[in-house]
């Protein structure tokens, strides 16, 4: 019970108490006796202010436990620094020297959190360490070249660098705030404390994790997958889905060598088939393929500059850490053939005066393009290694996101605003976990657009269906519709082409000594 400070209140406490005791007594003689003692200690303090303090006793500062490493490097008598010992000591740091084939670079370990350094920061983190100790610093200074000189930074401690990965059935976030776990059934959020692997430092989603619902992105995402239907645009549920499992696949960075695809973003629908004009502008670079740079460790390659096969220095750029490569905005006639090896295989980066080296399959960035023309050729080597995505006309040069949003993507949103977008995320995430497949069906509009010739689409599109037509009449037709020049064979190629992309059955045979083609509808 707390001592009351007023001492009038204390003094009727007392009283009442000593009140209480009388009616106790068992022997009214002992009264006098009993409330005199009683009275006689009543003006004393109370015992709590009675008990006389513990003596100071004089203590020595206890031993602060730190995890900075000893100096056993400086010799205080002569000024003199033991090299060998200096180099330990930075290993102690968390510094370590990472080897790679003749490469050498240096990585600075923080907790659980990794990042390759240059020997400046290097420098500045040995002499942050010793702060305070002024006569070691001024001699770290004035002898630095030849301390911190390449040579002698190479008996620092070698170590090799093992990072967090996922693995087939989970998939990392790391935020500023701890390491979003997602697997198919949910996601949790863990303190770094308790990982026991490395996390890229640049890797870390600079935010804090927390749930929220809806938001821009999630629209913009389901506005590229509507279509105008009777003068308003409805959405697409099966190419909403196929976009959301794509996000999926592209922020997992594990890989399947049954599932090794390219993401190819493109167009859904020809502006002008006349003049076979492309616009472009529906946010496949600025906006979809940002947001994934947002979340993972993404390169960007400008697709009009980028000369893949022939240049062997083109990649040069690729770090082992990067989880994505976007080659942006490619032009037509681009050979998508040339990227086979780094889809399905090893990783080889080569670059001037560097020695070249090989990164693992299992570790390699996954591929994505964005362009607005298709990729010639055909059977299962392209379509094997091809995940077509196609975004609507909904946003255009004249309907822009800003205009639709009313804000900026990314630059304008508040901390709502993006943590709806993260959790939309990881969601995309958790829902291609739970298939762990891309749902790569065929695509009618790119398939058409490999024809190349916006007047055959036009003229195919008013074929009749399971009625046989002359070969010779079609041609004939075509020919003095659209005054092209163009051979039987040529001609011939495009109408089985185009009934490939319309998933058509073309059969050829021949009635009343007339070459005839019907097309027919295949059965689904």
């Amino acid at each position: 019970m707390p001592y009351n400070e007023d001492p009038l209140d204390d003094r009727f406490a007392r009283e009442c108490d000593i009140l209480e005791w009388e009616k106790d007594i068992e022997d009214p003689d002992d009264l006098p006796n009993i409330e005199r003692s009683l009275r006689l200690n009543f003006n004393q303090k109370p015992i709590c202010e009675q008990v006389e303090p513990e003596p100071a006793v004089n203590k020595e500062e206890p031993e602060t436990t730190s995890d900075e490493p000893e100096i056993d490097f400086f010799n205080e008598k002569n000024n003199q620094i033991d090299g060998l010992k200096l180099m330990q000591y930075i290993g102690k740091l968390g510094i370590a020297k990472v080897v790679d084939g003749e490469d050498t670079s240096y990585v600075y370990i923080n907790n659980c959190l990794v990042e390759t350094i240059s020997t400046d920061r290097l420098h500045d983190i040995v002499m942050k360490s010793l702060e305070g100790k002024e006569e070691i610093q001024s001699a770290l200074h004035d002898q630095i070249n030849k301390h911190f000189a390449r040579k002698s930074l190479l008996s620092i401690p070698a170590k090799t660098i093992t990072t967090l990965r996922d693995d087939k059935d989970k998939a990392y976030l790391p935020f500023k705030n701890g390491l979003l776990v997602i697997t198919k059934d949910g996601h949790e959020l863990e303190e770094y404390q308790d990982l026991d692997m490395l996390i890229w430092k640049h890797q870390v989603v600079d935010r804090n994790w927390r749930k929220e619902k809806g938001g821009d992105f999630e629209r913009f995402i389901k506005n590229t997958s509507s279509y105008l239907e009777g003068g308003q645009y409805q959405l697409n549920q099966p190419e909403y889905e196929k976009k959301l499992n794509t996000i999926g696949y592209l922020l997992h960075t594990y890989k399947d060598p049954a599932e090794s695809k390219c993401v190819i973003l493109t167009d859904a629908i020809l502006d002008d088939y006349n003049t076979g004009q492309v616009n472009g502008q529906r946010g496949k670079s600025s906006i979809f393929c940002e947001a994934l740079n947002r979340m993972r460790n993404l390169l960007s390659y400008d697709g009009k500059l980028i000369s893949v096969g022939g240049d062997k220095f083109a990649f040069q750029n690729i770090k082992p850490d990067y989880q994505l490569i976007l080659f942006d905005d490619v032009s037509k006639g681009f050979k998508f053939e040339n990227l086979f090896h780094m889809i399905t295989g090893n990783m080889t980066v080569e670059g001037k005066n560097r020695t070249k080296f090989s990164i693992p399959f299992s570790k390699a960035p996954k591929l994505v393009i964005t362009t607005n023309y298709p990729f010639k050729g055909d059977g299962e080597s392209y379509l094997g290694r091809q995940h077509i995505v196609e975004f609507s006309d909904f946003y255009s040069t004249k309907n822009k996101p800003i205009d639709v949003h009313g804000k900026r993507f990314f630059d304008d949103w508040n901390d709502t605003e993006w943590a709806c977008f993260d959790t939309f995320m990881a969601g995309c995430l958790q829902k291609y976990l739970n298939t762990g497949k891309l749902n790569s069906s065929r695509s009618r509009n790119y398939e058409l657009k490999k024809l190349d010739n916006p007047e055959f689409i036009l003229f195919a599109k008013t074929l009749s269906l399971n009625v046989p037509l002359d070969r010779k009449k079609l041609l004939l037709s075509f020919q003095n519709e659209y005054s092209e020049k163009i051979t039987r064979n040529q001609f011939y190629d495009l109408l089985r082409q185009y009934s490939y992309a319309m998933d058509y059955e073309c059969i050829e045979n021949k009635i009343k000594q007339r070459q005839c083609i019907t097309l027919v509808q295949k059965i689904q």
